[in-house]
């Protein structure tokens, strides 16, 4: 079993569209990071390439079928 540690603060913001002003208001937190989903879609290839390919960290993609994984509820 995984333990996780968080030294700091994490934010749970659900309000509708991209926060990006730098300014907190009513509706928004002010760390103001949030990212389109096509930045992170355009991540998403270069992280497993570091995750799995044999030069970088080289994982093994069977990994979660031999372990099991956590999902949330898709409900």
């Amino acid at each position: 079993m995984a333990t996780i540690t968080l030294n700091g603060t994490v934010t749970l913001d659900e309000s509708l569209g991209l926060q990006t002003g730098g300014v907190a208001t009513g509706f928004e937190d002010n760390n103001d990071s949030d990212v389109a989903l096509s930045t992170l879609q355009a991540g998403a290839a270069p992280f497993y390439s570091r995750l799995f390919d044999a030069t970088e960290l080289g994982l093994s993609t069977s990994f979660a079928i031999q372990n099991g994984v956590a999902q949330s509820a898709s409900n």
